[in-house]
């Protein structure tokens, strides 16, 4: 699948840290270090277990898991790879880029040895899960962004992994207890938006993994993370006070937008607490009462999810609605796009023919699983328009404007029944309206 893929650069992280949430550095009840007797008991017990460790892990030995040794070493491992994060490596430059670094590459020994050590790559990852929650609950700021980071990996795909590797060490309840964690952290009040932000793109990333025929991920673990996501995008959904740094709500947008992509992963449209993600997207994604106003990139990942929405899963879910609503959006982004190629550098940042790609693959799929006349029609129309900009061509979307206009959708609501499952779009006052093209 295409994905847009964010690279979050140090010096964003830090910006993130810094301005997105006021009071953002205070300190949880957690520890101040971890082990909590030290460091140094941790060491020997590394030193012990590392030429066992090295074994398992180049799979000369294969682990087993009712074996007290084995489990003692993995464990071990697993601390060494988490707890040092908060050993105040980072007051020395580049230090916890090389504690990352060695992560990477103990995964990349097992995937190396993958045919021996599918067994120790789950083991080992159940303990990094455990262990980088309890750094994710230390008091410096610091430790739980890195924390966050670890945890991260996990269900990300390294470039040199297959997406194999990544199932091998979600294998188990190791997708469930990855899930789990995020979950907790999102819904913590006292946690720093700096680990959210980490916790969003790891969910997103969980979520987007092919399903399996016998689930990586529980149901009812899927929809708790869900629903974390849309209580946290409710409960944030206001504006900064008066005279707030624009740097710090811009901030504050790069981790909504994660939490907006995460989201974005869910097939239903209405979850177990009923709260309905597929409404909430789509107000997002046509702005409306979204505080503070969504920047673009925030409603792709938006109608995206929309799109993603499937509607065997819910009876009264009406895809046909959310159809012509993508439709107004897909002509709102491509006048935007207009006014880039006119010189706009207000939308400079933006990857247009990456999201006009991803917008496509997104409404065929919706397309390919409502069978409605009108979802095909505005899908067809807002395909074409979208497939210019992934040209880099000029595009207009009269002809889609025309289409929306001329015929209704044959749905007046979100969901059957629900008079208030409405959406109403922002006026395109920052957008060029469009012109007739010329014969």
């Amino acid at each position: 699948m295409t994905r847009r893929a964010f690279r979050l650069s140090l010096l964003s992280t830090v910006f993130i840290l810094f301005v997105a949430v006021p009071g953002a550095l205070r300190a949880l009840d957690g520890p101040d270090v971890l082990p909590t007797d030290g460091q140094e008991s941790l060491k020997m017990e590394y030193g012990k277990w590392n030429g066992v460790w090295t074994k398992l892990l180049n799979g000369s030995e294969v682990a087993d898991p009712t074996n007290p040794q084995h489990q003692q070493v993995i464990d071990a491992a697993a601390k060494w790879a988490a707890y040092r994060l908060t050993w105040g490596f980072e007051k020395d430059p580049g230090k916890i880029n090389d504690l990352f670094h060695e992560f990477n590459n103990t995964l990349e020994s097992l995937h190396n040895g993958k045919e021996k050590t599918q067994k120790v790559s789950e083991l080992f990852i159940k303990q990094v899960i455990a262990h980088a929650s309890e750094v994710m609950n230390t008091k410096k700021a610091v430790w739980r962004l890195n924390g966050a980071r670890l945890l991260a990996r996990i269900a990300e795909q390294g470039p040199n992994e297959t997406q194999a590797d990544v199932l091998t060490r979600l294998a188990g309840t190791n997708a469930a207890s990855l899930a789990d964690a995020l979950t907790a952290a999102i819904k913590d009040p006292a946690q720093i938006d700096a680990v959210k932000y980490w916790d969003f793109r790891s969910l997103r990333n969980l979520l987007a993994l092919p399903q399996q025929k016998a689930p990586l991920l529980p149901r009812a673990n899927e929809e708790a993370a869900l629903e974390a996501v849309v209580k946290f995008l409710q409960d944030r959904n206001k504006d900064f006070p008066p005279g707030t740094p624009a740097d710090q709500i811009d901030g504050f947008r790069m981790v909504r937008r994660e939490a907006i992509a995460a989201l974005a992963q869910s097939r239903y449209p209405t979850l177990a607490d009923k709260s309905r993600p597929t409404w909430l997207l789509l107000k997002i994604a046509v702005r409306d009462g979204i505080l503070p106003e969504p920047r673009l990139d925030e409603r792709v990942e938006a109608a995206i999810g929309v799109a993603h929405a499937q509607p065997a899963l819910d009876k009264d879910y009406q895809p046909a609605y959310a159809a012509h609503q993508l439709g107004l959006f897909a002509a709102d982004f491509a006048a935007h796009y207009a006014q880039w190629k006119q010189g706009s550098t207000a939308e400079a940042f933006m990857p247009w023919k990456v999201d006009a790609s991803r917008l496509i693959e997104a409404l065929e799929q919706m397309k390919a699983q409502t069978k409605d006349a009108h979802t095909a029609k505005v899908v067809d129309e807002s395909v074409k328009l979208l497939a210019g900009i992934e040209k880099a061509l000029a595009a207009n979307p009269f002809a889609l404007e025309q289409l929306l206009k001329s015929e209704p959708s044959p749905s007046s609501e979100l969901y059957k029944g629900d008079a208030a499952s409405v959406v109403k779009p922002a006026s395109r006052k920052d957008a060029a309206p469009p012109e007739k093209p010329e014969k």
